[in-house]
């Protein structure tokens, strides 16, 4: 199973809006890269980026050494799954014909038994399999999540890209899809998941990119990148970070404000970006 994602000095801009500068970054498989940063930062955008579902305006992004548009759309659609932040199912399909898309890039003609087994396997291990017959409109965030988990894990791809795939989770199913994360890249899939929750991504990320004003502010393990400093700088919230008292990874606390923030100072090209690690993976997974 080869899966690996180059990108390389990305930039993306509407207008005068420049959304992602300068980006560079790769993903090998066995690894989980999560992307953390404030709102507006460009994770989302970097994220289409690297899917292939928006296309730089330069540089560029690899896989497995080829650029992605010299990749055919099916073709693609073999190698990475992406999860968007929301799911457009605009006709009445249950969550079983939801989870069933995923197997489209690899059906024949008509689905078979095998296809019917692994959507109704990645239903199970989503925890929707009682919901397979409910029409998916009917469900609540969460459980539209988990139902469209479920369709990118029937896509058996070995390379997965989630959009905020905890941000409508309640707190056992968040850890559930990190969980599954997990699982998945110790078979050798390359994982990217965009992440609000730190802690979430400081218990699961092998490697941790910290975007801020469109760009890569920080990227290396998550003892590395999750510092006090770095954390005030582009979220503009004091933190103390602690060690887990049951985990190898750093527990972010935010000190009390008196429900006020402070401004992020300048940081980029004002102090200098300081991009922690180099690209491959430098620390064993946190969890097993």
């Amino acid at each position: 199973m080869v899966n690996h994602l180059d990108a390389q000095h990305l930039q993306y801009h509407i207008g005068k809006a420049t959304l992602v500068r300068d980006i560079s970054l790769q993903v090998s498989g066995g690894e989980i890269l999560a992307i953390v940063g404030p709102n507006g930062a460009g994770k989302t955008t970097l994220l289409k980026l690297l899917a292939g579902d928006l296309y730089p305006q330069s540089g560029q992004v690899l896989l497995n050494g080829q650029p992605l548009h010299h990749h055919k759309p099916l073709e693609l659609a073999r190698h990475r799954a992406v999860m968007p932040q929301q799911a457009s199912v605009s006709l009445d399909f249950t969550a079983y014909e939801v989870a069933l898309m995923g197997r489209h890039p690899h059906i024949r003609g008509s689905e078979t038994r095998e296809d019917h087994r692994i959507v109704e396997e990645a239903l199970h291990r989503t925890e929707v399999l009682h919901l397979r017959e409910q029409l998916y409109a009917t469900l609540s965030g969460g459980e539209k999540a988990r139902v469209t988990l479920a369709r990118v894990l029937a896509q058996q791809t070995p390379i997965l890209l989630l959009d905020e795939p905890t941000s409508t989770l309640d707190l056992r199913h968040q850890h559930m899809t990190m969980q599954i994360m997990r699982e998945r890249a110790k078979t050798g899939v390359a994982v990217v998941a965009v992440l609000h929750d730190l802690n979430l991504a400081a218990m699961y990320a092998d490697r941790i990119g910290m975007i801020h004003s469109a760009q890569l502010e920080f990227i290396g393990t998550p003892d590395e990148v999750l510092t006090a400093p770095n954390i005030h700088a582009v979220f503009g919230l004091a933190v103390e970070v602690l060690a887990h008292p049951t985990h190898q990874c750093p527990l972010i606390v935010p000190l009390a404000t008196n429900g006020h923030v402070t401004t992020p100072p300048e940081i980029g090209a004002s102090a200098g970006r300081k991009v922690l690690a180099d690209q491959r993976v430098t620390s064993a997974p946190h969890l097993g």
